[in-house]
């Protein structure tokens, strides 16, 4: 028995029923999926999810065909070499191995964001709120860096392969400010695109923050 109902396409109505058009025209499906039937007890975090899908995995570069045998393929290569080659494990322990690498890289992604989020808003002295953009990131900062350290530094150590976890993310996240030196010295433009894919994402409350500053008046 299902643990939560299920918004058929029949009982769908205003944003729903949108959103599931748009589902299955654009995925070229007679049914909405399961998954995105149970998210239209929530319309506006529907919306939402669907957006960023169809954003990221949208045809660019790469056609969404493409994207999605890359995600298939890498995922499963990755987890099938490391878990089972390298160490052998059992189901559990590769889930719980990849959740605590997922749950530490998350943490870290929403410490970078408080930390940029404040720089960038200070700079923009008019739209600055000390409250909003100054004591909340600060507060963010500390509970996901506490939880960073809490599960780095929990005392006693980890049997492996939870002791692998921390390297992993360090390597991520070198890799990753590596990549951004590398576009920003070779490839800049590429960067700019990435903002207006999170842009877009955003809709238009994150159009805002693209559009110029006004100047400050002079007297």
């Amino acid at each position: 028995m299902a643990l939560v109902k299920l918004i058929d396409e029949s009982e769908a109505e205003g944003l729903v029923k949108e959103v599931y058009e748009d589902i299955m025209t654009t995925r070229q499906l007679e049914k909405v999926p399961n998954y995105w039937k149970a998210l239209g007890h929530q319309p506006e975090f529907l919306a939402a999810t669907w957006q960023k899908l169809k954003t990221v995995m949208g045809d660019g570069a790469l056609d969404r065909r493409t994207k999605e045998i890359m995600v298939i393929a890498g995922t499963a290569t990755v987890s099938a070499f490391v878990s089972g080659i390298l160490w052998n494990l059992g189901p559990y322990t590769n889930y719980f191995f990849y959740a605590s690498v997922g749950t530490i890289a998350v943490c870290l992604v929403y410490v970078v964001l408080c930390v940029g989020g404040s720089v960038y808003f200070r700079r923009i002295a008019q739209r600055y709120n000390p409250l909003v953009h100054g004591l909340i990131p600060v507060i963010g900062i500390a509970v996901f860096g506490l939880a960073v350290y809490g599960s780095v530094y929990g005392g006693a150590i980890p049997p492996a392969p939870y002791t692998f976890v921390p390297y992993v993310d360090l390597g991520w996240l070198v890799l990753g400010i590596a990549f951004v030196i590398y576009l920003s010295r070779n490839a800049p433009e590429k960067i700019g695109q990435i903002g207006s894919i999170l842009g877009e994402e955003g809709g238009e409350v994150a159009g805002i923050l693209d559009q110029p500053s006004p100047s400050p008046a002079t007297s």
